[in-house]
């Protein structure tokens, strides 16, 4: 009997801080697509969860989302980029935290090797 291919990959997890109030988690599974979940929160309040991978490789908030002192603002992007072995999970958007605009441009919130 063969082994299931990736049947022991285990979850890459990446944690970014963006603003004081507000992170980005980043999850890898392991799939051979390069699935990748991706949630913005504040104190565990979910303000977009979005998942890319190598066919969708761009999501695209269509209405800003608040929990407490945050806002993502609609528009806000999550791109998958692929490097070939490995590959980032980008974000560029607009996050409003206590009344500050903090301006994202293709930062890098998860780098990962494709398993």
């Amino acid at each position: 009997m063969a082994d299931a291919p990736h049947a022991m990959s285990s979850t890459q997890t990446v944690n970014t801080p963006l603003t004081i109030n507000c992170s980005s988690q980043t999850s890898y599974s392991g799939s051979p697509n390069q699935t990748t979940q991706v949630v913005f929160s504040y104190q565990g309040n979910i303000l977009w969860a979005t998942m890319v991978n190598n066919t969708m490789t761009t999501q695209t908030l269509t209405e800003g989302s608040s929990a407490g002192p945050v806002k993502l603002e609609e528009g806000s992007k999550v791109v998958l980029q692929n490097l070939g072995g490995t590959f980032n999970i980008l974000f560029t958007g607009i996050i409003k935290d206590s009344g500050s605009a903090n301006n994202f441009n293709g930062t890098n919130i998860g780098s990962f090797t494709i398993s």
